[in-house]
C-alpha cells in the first residue's frame, strides 16, 4: 500500500506486479479507504504495529476497531511519547479483556466511538453499562469480562 508520489512506486509495481500494489492517495496513504481496499482483497482482519503517529492517524480515519496493549510493572521516567501522537484526538474505548500474570497486564479494548460500546456489550451477552466483572479465575491468571462464547 502506497501513494501516487511514492519514490519507489514504479519499482514496487515492477517487482511485485501492478495488481499487488495498492495506490491510495496522492501524497500519503488514504487511511480512511485502506480497510475497504484490503477487504476487497479478502483481508478483513488487520493488525497494525506502527508508531504513535500512525495509531493517531488510523484512529482519526476511523480505521481502528480495537486496541491491544501490554502494561509491565515498571515505572520509568523520560520524555517518551504517548500511545498516540499528533493533533488532539479523544476516542473512547470499551474494555473487553484484561489478563494479569506476574504483575503484567494484557488488555484488549474496543473503540467505542463509531461502533457503539453498549450495542457491542449487549451483543456479547453482557450488561450495557457498568464495570467489568471477573469472568473466570485460574491459578495464576485472572481474566476479566469475557463475552459469552469467547475464549480470547
Amino acid at each position: 500500500v502506497t501513494c501516487r508520489t511514492a519514490e519507489a512506486l514504479a519499482e514496487a509495481r515492477e517487482v511485485l506486479g501492478p495488481d499487488q500494489v495498492l495506490v491510495l492517495g496522492d501524497h500519503g496513504v488514504d487511511l480512511a479507504s485502506l480497510r475497504a481496499a484490503l477487504a476487497m482483497r479478502g483481508l478483513v482482519n488487520l493488525l497494525s504495529e506502527g508508531g504513535p503517529h500512525l495509531l493517531r492517524d488510523l484512529l482519526a480515519a476511523r480505521a481502528v476497531d480495537e486496541l491491544c496493549a501490554t502494561v509491565v510493572p515498571r515505572l520509568v521516567a523520560g520524555d517518551g511519547p504517548r500511545i498516540a501522537a499528533g493533533p488532539a484526538l479523544d476516542v473512547p474505548v470499551d474494555l473487553r479483556l484484561l489478563l494479569e500474570e506476574d504483575g503484567t497486564l494484557l488488555g484488549r479494548w474496543f473503540v467505542a466511538s463509531w461502533w457503539g460500546a453498549d450495542r457491542r456489550r449487549e451483543a456479547c451477552g453482557q450488561p450495557a453499562s457498568g464495570p467489568a466483572v471477573p469472568a473466570r479465575h485460574t491459578q495464576r491468571t485472572t481474566q476479566y469480562w469475557t463475552p459469552k462464547g469467547s475464549s480470547s
